[in-house]
Order: structure tokens, then sequence, then C-alpha cells
């Protein structure tokens, strides 16, 4: 995980990305009641991972999460 931190390649940005297109691809699997918690888990454990176990690392999923579940809330409301 050092070569994460240490490159940041797993910026917020990328992190926003990867969400994003990870989300899209779940909804298909996920029932509808809980599309919009997809974004929100898949962001939170990619940057535990990424970022180690800490606080700082959920906290940063937690705000890239609720950022791409907006934006998928709003790809909603254009349809």
């Amino acid at each position: 995980m050092e070569f994460f931190q240490s490159e940041g390649i797993l910026d917020e940005a990328t992190l926003g990305i990867v969400t994003i297109a990870l989300s899209q691809i779940a909804k298909s699997y996920v029932s509808k009641r809980f599309v919009s918690l997809v974004p929100l888990a898949i962001a939170v454990v990619l940057s535990l991972i990424a970022g180690g176990f800490s606080i700082p690392s959920g906290l940063k999923g937690l705000v890239v999460g609720l950022t791409a579940a907006g934006l998928y809330d709003q790809k909603k409301l254009v349809k």
C-alpha cells in the first residue's frame, strides 16, 4: 500500500472516478433500494485499503462516496 501513498496514484479525484465507475457496474447487481449506498461503501473501502486503516482515510472515503452518490442522483434527475 505504500506504492499508492508515495506516488499519490489514488488521490481524491481518482478515487471518485473509480468509485463512480464501480458503482455503475454494481448497480445492476444491487436492489434499487440500496443503489445510492453502493458508492459510499466502495469509496470507504478503497480509501481504507489505499490509505491504511486510519480515521482520516475513512473520512476521505466518506466524503468521496457521498460526492459520488450525489453525482449519481443528479444523473438520475437528468433522465
